[in-house]
């Protein structure tokens, strides 16, 4: 049996070190504060040791290795917990560093079965040349080889000028209204506070223009820092094919490596925002049993792909499958009808709400009646005015190879699986539909799924005479 590097005491310490930090921090600062210590910073030291102590029993009771077609991991001094995980389950293998690891040279082994939603085993820490032995070793049982094919050069490797457009052309919505939101409530604050009199001299004009270009302002901060993120994340993307497996390695300060096998993939997304459609370009992810960890339960292997590149991708996964040319069916109308219905009930509900809080005649219950409605019947706005804009380009499709929905007008996406790797199909029918003989569809892999919003009745009947074959 193995045992994990030195270094995880450290490693494992300074997040526990940090989470005590921050619960004891009150405590500490009341106790500061009142000059009376109590005993208090004792226990929090007591608190620290035992974060310690819980380190160095990770790394020196830690064993893992594999015995007789099973992966064996067993930890725990006074409560122990052992696990087993069979060879033929184990969907990936994936290999993380944070900052304070890549300084130690060291790695963090994660190991996906199908039965679990996040890392089923997690070594923490190896060694960084412990980890990729262990990890082509475990690869090579998995795919009955003597010895891992040597890895060839990058199927994908996302060049400086790849990234540079994939930074520009990404959707950074969440950081420009977050930074705009956050940064508008300090500056509003701080005037009020220090600025009361000078505001109410200045001509109104004045104080809009200036509102309005410190949020323009804002939203570029937080496009650059989304920009910037993008950066952090994607940078020195590649991935290599060794044997039977993809290797997708990406990130220029936490570096994750993620080990495919094709052949255990079940799910497939071709993502492309409004400039990357203009660009013809599309980022590919892919998706097996496992969750990737902190990827997420998709993994990426290919970036700001030509559109060319991307089918032929998608045609080595899926055999046969051509993108550009499949025959896509429109959603029925009644789905565009009964999501314009809807938000007409939901407009006049708001009206009423709004006219009751009226009623009341307390002009601060009303404006927070209207705070508290405004964000939700925006974003449901917005919603509806997207479905409607993306009607020509939203769509189903099913062939002999796989099923196909493409949805989505500000970020575009085609999900894909194939029907060999259908597990289950299920619709449901709001009463309304029936005449039209529409129902809503949902396919669904061993993890992955894909809704279909509406679809006619016979899709449902082709899925499951698909799956009985």
């Amino acid at each position: 049996m193995r045992r994990l590097h030195p270094a995880t005491i450290l490693v494992c310490l300074l997040p526990s070190l940090k989470d005590i930090i921050q619960a004891g921090m009150p405590i500490l600062f009341a106790v500061l504060s009142s000059s009376r210590g109590n005993r208090i910073e004792l226990g929090l030291a007591f608190l620290g040791l035992l974060g310690g102590l819980g380190s160095i029993a990770n790394f020196w009771t830690t064993r893992f290795g594999i015995s007789e077609g099973h992966l064996v991991w067993h930890t725990g001094w006074i409560f122990r917990r052992d696990r087993r995980i069979p060879l033929d389950q184990i969907q990936n293998v994936n290999l993380r560093q944070n900052l304070l690891e890549r300084l130690l040279r060291v790695a963090t082994v994660e190991v996906e079965s199908a039965a679990g939603s996040g890392a089923e085993m997690q070594l923490k820490v190896l060694g960084l040349p412990a980890a990729e032995s262990f990890r082509q070793e475990l690869m090579a049982l998995l795919v009955q080889v003597k010895d891992p094919a040597p890895a060839q050069d990058a199927l994908v490797c996302l060049s400086a000028t790849d990234l540079l457009l994939g930074r520009l052309s990404e959707n950074h919505w969440m950081q420009v209204l977050l930074s705009s939101f956050l940064g508008g409530s300090l500056i509003a604050a701080f005037s009020f506070a220090f600025q009361h009199e000078w505001i109410f001299r200045t001509p109104r004009e004045l104080i809009a223009l200036l509102a309005f270009g410190g949020l323009v302002l804002l939203a570029m901060g937080g496009w650059g820092l989304g920009a910037a993120t993008y950066i952090l994340k994607w940078g020195r993307f590649e991935v290599r094919r060794e044997g039977a497996f993809d290797r997708v390695s990406y990130g220029l300060v936490n570096r994750v490596q993620l080990s495919i096998r094709p052949s255990r993939i079940e799910y497939v997304e071709l993502v492309r925002t409004i400039p990357q459609r203009w660009l013809s370009r599309s980022t590919l992810y892919v998706g097996t049993a496992g969750s990737f960890g902190e990827a997420g339960i998709l993994a990426p292997i290919g970036l700001m792909m030509t559109q060319r590149t991307a089918d032929a991708a998608v045609r080595t996964i899926v055999p046969g499958l051509d993108i550009g040319t499949l025959p896509w069916s429109p959603f029925p109308s009644v789905y565009y009808r009964s999501l314009v219905a809807k938000f007409l009930l939901t407009s006049a509900g708001a009206i009423l709400i709004e006219r009751l809080a009226h009623l009341a005649e307390f002009e601060p219950l009303v404006w927070t009646v209207r705070g508290m409605i405004a964000p939700f019947y925006l974003a449901y706005a917005a919603t509806v005015v997207t479905h409607l804009l993306a009607r020509s380009e939203s769509g189903y499709a099913l062939t002999d190879q796989a099923l196909a929905l493409r949805f989505g007008y500000y970020q575009q996406r085609v999900r894909v699986i194939p029907v060999e790797r259908l597990e289950l199909v299920s619709t449901t029918q709001p009463p309304w539909w029936r005449k039209q003989s529409v129902v809503q569809v949902t396919v669904r892999g061993m993890v992955h799924a894909i809704p279909i919003p509406a679809a006619f009745q016979s899709l449902a009947q082709d899925l499951r005479a698909e799956m009985a074959r």
